[in-house]
């Protein structure tokens, strides 16, 4: 187990036991707080970051993600203990086009933003943005702390709590029958971001925890997490993130995405000879890197690679396991909660 690891556990149970009690200023409406994190987040309608990610298996996923306003891309690879390729997925996309690509299973898509949404991009984009808990692009987006604050039962707590150091606002969610579900340790001087979220189960043990462990402010006053921790503990599994570095130890993030970050055309990301089943067309297509792809052949009107493509096993892996185990419980929530007025 890492230093990391042990650090953010052990932050964790000191906020717990012997949170700081100190109130220095009436604790803000759950209202002001929301629209605080909006202002802050304002700051980052474009950005690119890679992340490492370890985790309780021994596997290493390394991602990207990259976002402006007229396009955006997830990457992720992923490789298991011995360092050999387990699974990877690339998608982009442009304005109304969008593109994704199995390596795995050798085959791209070509299709509408809505379809590679629902397929690919949630599995890699998880992976850092939840740890902003913040999920920008189509439905999504109810997965995000501004929506989830904003329709639930809330709570702010009287007292600020220090997480790493950092004073947080502490904000308990509670579901209709009065039950605490989530708490967010939320941080003014940390561009409003959560240094820690807690999932509660019925005997109000933590189910699942996030916390940043440290963090890099990518332009003065806009902060991003540089390294955190998820932490199952009815599982006992846990990953680990940390912000890569180039050879020189500089942060990979950038406010700036490059062409290599975010491609201007969709097929780009397709490797040469990758089959692609493009869904504008209705056809099959084998992807060139230097001349535009040649029909193959076309798809019959009984097959269904959407059908096919939303089971790949990355996704059942990452998408669901990650994803769905780390949020279900504030989805579930979040439909059942009405607004507060505190």
């Amino acid at each position: 187990m890492s230093q990391n690891r042990l650090h953010s556990l052990g932050v964790f149970a000191a906020c717990l036991m012997c949170a700081e009690a100190a109130v220095t200023a009436t604790p803000p409406a759950v209202s002001e707080i929301v629209s605080s994190i909006h202002e802050a987040r304002a700051g980052l309608g474009s950005l690119a970051v890679r992340c490492q990610l370890n985790d309780s298996f021994g596997q290493r996923t390394n991602t990207l993600l990259a976002m402006t306003p007229t396009g955006s891309r997830w990457s992720a690879i992923k490789t298991d203990a011995r360092g050999e390729l387990r699974e990877s997925v690339d998608a982009v996309i442009l304005g109304n086009r969008a593109a994704a690509y199995w390596q795995a299973r050798s085959y791209g898509v070509v299709s509408d933003p809505t379809f590679i949404i629902d397929a690919t991009v949630r599995i890699p984009s998880v992976e850092y943005l939840r740890y902003l808990r913040w999920f920008p692009v189509g439905n999504a987006s109810f997965w995000g702390l501004e929506f989830e604050l904003a329709n639930s039962i809330t709570h702010v707590r009287d007292a600020v709590e220090s997480i790493g150091g950092v004073e947080c606002w502490v904000v308990d969610i509670f579901s209709d029958d009065g039950h605490l579900t989530a708490s967010y340790w939320i941080a003014p001087s940390r561009s409003w971001l959560p240094a820690q979220q807690a999932l509660w189960g019925a005997d109000s043990e933590p189910v699942q925890t996030v916390v940043i462990g440290e963090w890099y402010e990518i332009t003065p006053g806009l902060f991003l997490p540089s390294t955190g921790s998820v932490n199952h503990h009815d599982g006992g599994e846990w990953e680990e993130m940390a912000i890569a570095v180039d050879e020189g130890g500089a942060k990979l993030a950038s406010l700036t995405p490059t062409e290599t970050d975010l491609p201007t055309e969709v097929t780009s990301i397709l490797p040469k000879g990758t089959t692609v089943w493009d869904r504008e067309s209705g056809a099959e297509r084998v992807a060139s890197s230097t001349a535009p792809s040649e029909i193959r052949a076309v798809a019959s009107p009984k097959r269904e690679p959407a059908t096919e493509l939303k089971t790949p096993s990355f996704s059942l892996v990452v998408g669901v396991v990650l994803a769905a185990i780390g949020s279900a419980g504030w989805l579930w929530a979040g439909r059942h909660r009405r607004p507060s007025s505190n």
